[in-house]
């Protein structure tokens, strides 16, 4: 990792590579909470910071999990008023992907996700509630 003031942590090529390396090991949970981890830091950067947060990152090594990454990222300049990176505007999934640690999910669990998954993550074949990213 790079040496930045404490309020700022996470690149976009940091969450990638933190991203992929957890699920090398098969940790799914984990690299959702390392793309939360990644959502929280992308708050924190200042305008001079955000060059090198929004530097397109190296694949984690997973297409669905490149495209949730860059469609989140995204999101997240979207709500800071920045424009997004063109790397941000990934092409859609050539298949449908619930976005989820559940190894099984009900079909109603898979409703309920759909039922709040935002446009911009649907118009790509991704099924995730963002509600997900929220920490405490």
């Amino acid at each position: 990792m790079v040496n930045r003031p404490a309020e700022y942590q996470f690149s976009a090529q940091e969450s990638a590579v933190a991203i992929g390396a957890e699920l090398e090991r098969g940790d799914v949970d984990f690299a959702f909470r390392m793309l939360a981890r990644a959502v929280t830091n992308f708050r924190r950067p200042t305008p001079e910071q955000w060059p090198d947060a929004l530097k397109k990152p190296r694949t984690t090594g997973s297409t669905e999990w490149d495209t949730l990454l860059a469609v989140v990222i995204g999101r997240e300049c979207d709500k800071a008023g920045i424009p997004r990176p063109e790397w941000t505007n990934p092409p859609p999934l050539r298949r449908e992907w619930i976005a989820t640690s559940v190894s099984a999910p009900s079909e109603r669990w898979i409703a309920k996700t759909k039922s709040r998954t935002p446009k911009e993550f649907s118009d790509l074949g991704i099924w995730f509630d963002p509600g997900n990213l929220e920490t405490a």
